[in-house]
């Protein structure tokens, strides 16, 4: 039997509504957390489900959780399809993003693909579940140092400006690398509004 590896992501312990930090061992049972309500992260967990029912059975499978992946680090190619890409390159359109106070975990694709290839050559990792993720996390205020290093113009706005301009988007500018995200973007601020 040929060898399945599965990319997963991290986002699968991450419901709604869990605050903290827990610290989440690959070993830790799915059925130990709460079912995702993003319905992407949904169809991971499916798929995690459905892998380790097959790894059961014995068909020989890697399970590979990773974060958030960002543009090779040597080239800066980028997934143009990708949420951060239209996020960075859209809000960089507009010259202005929301003014929030989030860490992400950001692995160069380079990093995340020579990792996955590396751990599902060794027969030893048949069956075992790998969290790919970067420990240094990225502030948004070092990603506005950043953009801002590289000569772009971008202006922190309040949460309420931010999505009468998404609203905008939305109403007169299909082509905009914004205009597929903002469903999301106005249902994400919307939840996080409300959660406060």
């Amino acid at each position: 039997p040929k060898p399945v590896h599965f990319i997963s992501t991290s986002s699968i312990f991450s419901a709604s509504g869990i605050s903290g930090v827990k610290l989440v061992k690959e070993d830790d049972n799915l059925d130990d957390y709460q079912v995702p309500d993003n319905g992407y992260v949904q169809t991971k967990w499916v798929g995690e489900k459905l892998v380790k029912t097959a790894g059961l059975r014995g068909l020989p499978v890697c399970i590979y959780r990773i974060g958030r992946v960002s543009g090779h680090s040597q080239t800066g190619v980028f997934n143009i399809n990708d949420f951060l890409y239209r996020l960075i390159i859209g809000c960089i359109q507009l010259g202005i993003a929301p003014d929030v106070d989030i860490m992400e975990d950001i692995m160069p694709v380079d990093y995340t693909s020579k990792s996955i290839i590396h751990l599902s050559i060794q027969k030893a990792n048949c069956g075992k579940v790998f969290h790919l993720v970067n420990s240094q996390l990225l502030h948004t205020n070092m990603l506005f140092k950043v953009i801002h290093y590289c000569g772009y113009q971008l202006e922190k706005t309040s949460r309420d400006e931010w999505r009468s301009q998404l609203k905008k988007i939305a109403k007169s500018s299909p082509e905009h690398p914004l205009y597929p995200l903002v469903p999301f973007l106005l249902t994400k601020q919307s939840e996080e509004e409300t959660s406060q």
